[in-house]
């Protein structure tokens, strides 16, 4: 969702517009089918192979949906259908996280509501 907002957030300055309008305008840029990128797990062991080291971040709570992806998925779209055009990553860089908490919240809140239906 992050690269979502990112690529859907838009941009001041003379090259201004939206990157995903932006890509779609110019022949200069392509997506790039997933099949073709690395897994986390490469990525990482490649990195460390080269001499770097990463830090993991511990795991914290459990997913009450986990391991069910219909239920997943139902939560994923309730949550897209809500927030998905109040493009949360732009009010946040721009230092307003009323909407990314109340969307974190929407978001567990499916989650325990789901969860309880299972």
């Amino acid at each position: 969702m992050a690269v979502h907002s990112w690529n859907a957030h838009p941009i001041p300055g003379p090259h201004k517009g939206v990157p995903a309008d932006r890509m779609c305008e110019n022949d200069q840029t392509s997506k790039i089918p997933l099949p073709a990128l690395p897994t986390h797990a490469d990525v990482v062991s490649q990195f460390e192979q080269l001499g770097g080291s990463l830090t993991p971040f511990p795991q914290f709570g459990k997913d009450p949906l986990h391991g069910k992806s219909e239920l997943m998925d139902l939560r994923n779209t309730e949550f897209t259908r809500k927030y998905l055009d109040n493009n949360i990553f732009h009010r946040l860089v721009h230092g307003d996280d009323t909407l990314f908490v109340n969307g974190l919240q929407y978001f567990i809140s499916i989650s325990i509501r789901l969860a309880s239906t299972a």
